[in-house]
């Protein structure tokens, strides 16, 4: 585990993050964002890799350079999403969801506008005051023992996906915590070639990652569904509007079955060892 490689890692993920944040600003699609949300995802998985083996790192301020503009491009990226949600089970149904299709359509209009107008940005000198500190932390640090230190907060996460109460807790902790321990995975294996993750497992880290994922937009459309006011004076509810609200939580309740087989399926694999050997494994039980 190397400075270098640290270091060289980030400023791939800074240089993308520029990159999609300048194609939301030239053609606002949704891809746009949603590509810019997922290189800030793994460089703030990097950051708190960064703070568990550097204790002195300031992680907080570091956080803050992301925390505007990932949000705004989440708020694009989830309406259009709902939109499309809407748009597949009304066709499927013969519903009439064009109110709420309105509605939706509008915020996303609204959100776009004031990402382009005034929403606030990662800018390089932001992101290079980020690598100042990453490199600093490092260098205070030192590095004996480094690669296992990494290894230990790769086997915490884990572990606290395993230990999750996933029948009994909000799903939206649970996808916070795949989260970062899938991008983990990537992580890991740029900069700690010494260690290795078993592919399976970081295989089914991302597969339940984008479970997590699509079950959350179903629960983002069940919320946001009921927003549609039928229940006003003289507000009838658009034909088929019933059975549309049934099929969105329908969606949804399939979604979590598969999201608790998907993570009942982690079990299989033995939590990674703490051992800092120059190969290490994480084996099926």
């Amino acid at each position: 585990m190397s400075r270098i490689a640290i270091l060289e890692l980030f400023d791939r993920y800074a240089a993308e993050i520029l990159q999609r944040q300048s194609q939301t600003e030239l053609d606002p699609v949704p891809e746009a964002f949603h590509q810019m949300r997922v290189y800030v995802k793994r460089a703030r998985a990097l950051i708190e890799l960064v703070d568990a083996i550097a204790p002195k790192f300031r992680r907080r301020r570091s956080m803050r350079v992301f925390r505007a503009p990932f949000q705004a491009a989440g708020t694009v990226r989830d309406l259009h999403v709902q939109i499309e949600i809407a748009g597949t089970i009304a066709a499927r149904l013969g519903a009439d969801a064009s109110t709420y299709v309105g509605m939706l359509a509008g915020r996303e209009r609204n959100a776009v506008a004031s990402w382009l107008t005034s929403g606030s940005r990662i800018t390089p000198e932001a992101l290079a005051s980020v690598r100042t500190e990453i490199a600093g932390a490092i260098d205070r640090r030192g590095w004996v023992g480094l690669a296992a230190e990494a290894w230990l907060h790769f086997n915490a996460r884990f572990r606290d996906v395993l230990a999750f109460d996933a029948h009994g807790s909000d799903l939206h902790d649970l996808r916070k915590r795949v989260k970062e321990c899938s991008n983990l995975t990537w992580i890991i294996a740029e900069v700690i070639p010494e260690l290795t993750i078993d592919p399976r497992l970081a295989r089914a880290l991302d597969k339940l990652q984008k479970q997590l994922g699509d079950w959350h937009d179903y629960d983002v459309a069940v919320r946001t569904s009921a927003e549609v006011p039928t229940e006003l004076p003289d507000a009838a509810a658009p034909e088929g509007w019933s059975s549309f609200l049934e099929a969105v939580e329908a969606e949804r309740a399939r979604l979590r079955d598969k999201v608790l087989r998907g993570w009942a399926a982690l079990a299989r694999f033995a939590p990674p060892g703490a051992g800092a050997r120059a190969k290490v494994a994480v084996a099926r039980r």
